[in-house]
């Protein structure tokens, strides 16, 4: 835990609390989904990151069920980025809102279920961001209603997450970690098939094999960059 807490820079190396530390503990959520969120007020893209943050909270509105799984397949393609499973989730965010105002309630409901979404998940979602959004507001953070560039959303997302991030195996298709971890991408995610040399993953899951979920390309020199703090 401390090692973590080191890693956010949310203490310092007497484990005494840091100013940026403080900050943290009054998000209401994961202590690394509130680094993002605060670096993502830093780097200008704090929508982007109060969305994202609210939807790896929560459980992936996703469905894929057994007997339909080429279909929502099919229906999930629309929204996925071949560089960042993060870019779809703000691609899927971005429709639903646009959806939510333009249909009823009823019919937003209907909409989702044939989308193979859940449509109890996605009120979660709406209801968490607007609850990130209000403590937000509270705490004078800069909400501009501007969207980021893919740098600045990523870089934010990996002041979080800076141990889950892996390099290319030179011949074999795994990811080789901090700490000596090494995963395999997830089959779901968006960049499943293809081997960028470095990714950022929002969690490893051990099921057959260590597998990376929520995967981004990511710079080896952001890396380096945030990890000098």
């Amino acid at each position: 835990a401390y090692q973590l807490l080191f890693e956010l820079a949310a203490i310092d190396e007497a484990r005494a609390p840091t100013e940026l530390g403080r900050r943290l503990a009054r998000w209401p959520m994961d202590v690394r989904l509130a680094r993002m969120v605060e670096e993502g007020a830093r780097q200008g893209c704090l929508e982007d990151l109060l969305v994202l943050a609210a939807a790896l909270s929560i459980q992936d509105p996703r469905e894929r069920p057994l007997d339909a799984q080429a279909a929502a397949d099919q229906a999930h393609a629309r929204f996925r980025d071949p560089k960042s499973d993060f870019a779809g989730l703000l691609r899927l965010w971005a429709w639903l809102r646009e959806q939510r105002k333009a249909v009823s309630g009823n019919q937003f409901r209907k909409l989702c279920r044939g989308e193979f979404l859940n449509w109890q998940r996605v009120l979660e979602w709406f209801d968490l961001y607007q609850q990130l959004r209000d403590q937000a507001r509270e705490d004078r953070l800069p909400l501009s209603g501007k969207h980021g560039s893919y740098e600045q959303v990523h870089r934010s997302l990996l002041a979080g997450l800076l141990s889950q991030c892996g390099r290319k195996h030179p011949e074999e298709p795994v990811y080789l970690g901090a700490r000596s971890r090494s995963f395999y991408i997830f089959p779901g995610s968006g960049l499943f098939g293809s081997a960028p040399q470095w990714l950022m993953s929002a969690e490893i899951v051990e099921t057959t094999r260590p597998y990376a979920r929520g995967n981004a390309v990511i710079q080896p020199e952001w890396l380096e960059q945030q990890g000098a703090h």
